[in-house]
């Protein structure tokens, strides 16, 4: 039983490509990907994997690990792949071109998959912007601990203050009824 996130994670670590892989053995990148999954069985891509792309046998052969179950239904090879892509984004790839090339699926994909960490992400970005422009610090200050530019901060803080006037509105016409 192959380690199929493991796996992806450590040919995304090291740029692989499942396209590459099939040019370099003459077949199909969606069958590396079923190979990957456990839904296929070769042993000429399990040599290649372990004699020329040098992937850790503990990964090809998890047989100390419980196998993962359900891999054939395409709910759980989806669930797997979002996964992969959400541990790539962990680790620093932030280009989403780069990840949906290397995985061997499309942009928008690999962006649906990363939406809920980058709201999550954002929402924590704005409550610390937030947070020093209450503490009064300058638009350019704020740029420089964030991480963003000045123009960013004050797009961001417009917002947050529409949004923020808004609920106020609403609160004092809930007060006047």
């Amino acid at each position: 039983m192959r380690n199929s996130i493991e796996i992806r994670v450590w040919m995304l670590r090291r740029n692989i490509r499942l396209v590459d892989i099939g040019r370099a053995l003459g077949i199909s990148s969606n069958f590396i990907r079923f190979w990957i999954n456990n839904e296929r069985q070769s042993q000429r891509v399990k040599d290649y994997f372990l004699n020329v792309l040098k992937v850790p046998l503990y990964l090809i052969d998890a047989q100390s690990q419980p196998p993962l179950p359900g891999l054939q239904t395409p709910s759980e090879v989806a669930r797997l792949e979002r996964e992969v892509i959400r541990r790539a984004w962990q680790e620093g790839m932030r280009d989403t071109q780069q990840i949906a090339e290397r995985i061997g699926r499309n942009v928008r994909s690999v962006q649906r998959a990363l939406k809920p960490i980058r709201d999550q992400e954002r929402s924590k970005r704005d409550a610390a912007i937030r947070y020093l422009a209450k503490e009064g610090h300058t638009q350019q200050e704020i740029a420089s601990k964030v991480g963003i530019s000045r123009q960013a901060i004050s797009k961001i803080l417009m917002q947050l203050n529409r949004t923020f006037s808004g609920v106020c509105k609403a609160d004092k016409e809930d007060q006047h009824v």
